[in-house]
């Protein structure tokens, strides 16, 4: 129950199923002409290639800040777009990774350590800016699948709600990146083999 303030696929009727299976029937409740594949796994580092090679846009919405440094790094090693969205409190983030263009760790070198930045389950989250924050990841993608607009690369979308702002700023490819640089040291994802976070999050 305690996120739900923030879903729009779930409700208190779904308590106790898997949030894949719940969210597949909400949204053929809405469309039953629409197409799914649910998978019915975690991201972890022996799996993500397989799982982001399927598709031909990822979108992270995932909330561990482990997990979202895993996602930018194979979506950078893989040649995959991504779009990263990140919420806490009243406020978040949107960048787009594309092959060639800054990512993640050019303005975020490694996670931040738990005494600097709670979590989402210790500092909790509005509701409403979830919405803000996936309904422009949700254009990004539309976007990139289309081949229209400008997307969020080298930029940064960060929303306020707290004081009503956003801001778009942009960014360079950090040339001592250590993941997008000719002088990258990450290669390959086997730095989170056998890795748990401070926080508890398991990477494999």
């Amino acid at each position: 129950l305690s996120n739900l303030n923030r879903q729009v696929l779930y409700s208190q009727s779904d308590i106790g199923l898997l949030k894949v299976d719940a969210a597949v029937r909400r949204l053929r409740a809405i469309d039953p002409a629409i197409r799914l594949e649910a998978r019915r796994e975690n991201v972890q580092p022996s799996n993500v290639a397989e799982v982001m090679n399927a598709y031909d846009v990822v979108i992270d919405g995932t909330d561990a800040f482990e997990t979202k440094f895993l996602l930018n790094d194979a979506a950078v090693l893989l040649g995959k777009p991504l779009v990263h969205g990140a919420v806490l409190q009243w406020g978040g983030q949107v960048l787009t990774v594309l092959p060639g263009w800054p990512c993640l760790r050019c303005l975020f070198r490694d996670p931040p350590e738990p005494e600097v930045v709670q979590t989402c389950e210790e500092a909790g989250i509005i509701g409403a800016a979830t919405g803000v924050i996936g309904s422009v990841q949700a254009e990004e993608a539309i976007k990139l699948v289309l081949g229209v607009g400008t997307p969020l690369s080298g930029r940064i979308f960060q929303h306020d709600g707290l004081r009503g702002a956003t801001r778009i700023t942009e960014f360079r490819r950090d040339p001592d990146c250590p993941v997008c640089s000719a002088h990258a040291t990450i290669n390959d994802l086997s730095r989170y083999v056998d890795q748990v976070s401070a926080r508890g999050h398991v990477l494999v």
